[in-house]
C-alpha cells in the first residue's frame, strides 16, 4: 500500500520492509533501570534519557536501538538488535537482573498490564470499522498539520459527534473469570456491545473488559452487565486508566 503512494515527484524514496532485520526485547519494571545501568556504560538516568526519547546505547558489547517507550505503564525500554546478537543481549539483561529477581513475562501478563493502563490493542480494540475519536486516541490526530488519508472523513464524524467510545469495565467481586473477548455487553436484559479485549487485573483486583459503548451509556459508574458464558455479570463504567492515571512511573 505504501508503495501504490509513490509519485514520479518523490525522488529518492525507497521503502523496505525490515522487519526481519531487527529483534526486539522489551524491559520493563520498576527496577528495569537499575538492571539495564548494569549491563552498559552509556547513560540511562532519567535526565540524560527521559520518557518517549531513542538513542544508541552498548549493552554487552552490541548496538542497541533503545527506545523508552512501555506497554504495561512501568518504566521501562523497548530493545532494538539485530537478531544474531538478540540472545547476548538477552543473556545480559537476564544475568544482570539476577539479584532484581527478574522474571519473564508472557503475553498474558502483559495484556493484564496493559488493561489496567487503559492501553489499547490493534485488531481488536482498534480495527478498520473504528476511527480514533471514538478509540480514545483523539490525541493523536493532528487536523492542523496538513492533509492526511481519511481527513475529510475523521473531520465529519469531529462535527457530527461521535456515536460511540471505548470504554473500560470492572466486574463486580475479585473472582477470576474466563473472559476472552467477545463476550456480550448488556443493558436492561438487551444486547449493546460485545467485549473486545477483558483481562484480570491483579493490581486492582479485578475483571477488565474494554467495549465500545452507546454515547448515552459512557458516564462513569454507568451499570451494565458482561455475559460469561451462562451467566451474567454485573458491571460498571469505570476511569480509563485504572493504575497510575498521570504516568508517573513511566516518566521516573
Amino acid at each position: 500500500w505504501l508503495r501504490m503512494q509513490i509519485t514520479p515527484d518523490d525522488k529518492k524514496l525507497e521503502i523496505q520492509d525490515v522487519t526481519s532485520d531487527w529483534s526486539c526485547i522489551a524491559i520493563w519494571g520498576p527496577k528495569a533501570r537499575a538492571v539495564v545501568e548494569r549491563t552498559t556504560q552509556d547513560d540511562v538516568s532519567n535526565a540524560a534519557f527521559p520518557y518517549l526519547h531513542t538513542t544508541w546505547i552498548d549493552i554487552h558489547g552490541t548496538q542497541v536501538l533503545a527506545q523508552r517507550v512501555s506497554y504495561v505503564g512501568e518504566l521501562g525500554w523497548e530493545l532494538y538488535t539485530r537478531p544474531d546478537r538478540a540472545v547476548q543481549v538477552w543473556d545480559a539483561l537476564m544475568k544482570a537482573g539476577g539479584e532484581f529477581d527478574i522474571d519473564v513475562g508472557g503475553y498474558k501478563t502483559l495484556d493484564s498490564l496493559r488493561l489496567e493502563k487503559g492501553y489499547k490493542y490493534f485488531t481488536a480494540d482498534i480495527t478498520p470499522m473504528e476511527n480514533p475519536l471514538s478509540a480514545g486516541l483523539g490525541f493523536c490526530v493532528k487536523f492542523d498539520q496538513g492533509d492526511f488519508f481519511g481527513r475529510g472523513a475523521l473531520l465529519e464524524v469531529k462535527k457530527k459527534g461521535i456515536s460511540q467510545k471505548l470504554c473500560t469495565l470492572v466486574l463486580d467481586g475479585e473472582e477470576y473469570l474466563p473472559l476472552y473477548g467477545g463476550e456480550a455487553v448488556t443493558s436492561s436484559g438487551k444486547v449493546i456491545s460485545r467485549v473486545r479485549s477483558a483481562g484480570y487485573g491483579f493490581t486492582v483486583k479485578r475483571n477488565i473488559v474494554l467495549a465500545y459503548l452507546p454515547i448515552e451509556l459512557v458516564d462513569k459508574g454507568t451499570q451494565l452487565k458482561i455475559q460469561v458464558f451462562d451467566s451474567n455479570y454485573p458491571a460498571q463504567v469505570t476511569g480509563n486508566v485504572l493504575v497510575d492515571p498521570k504516568g508517573e512511573r513511566l516518566r521516573m
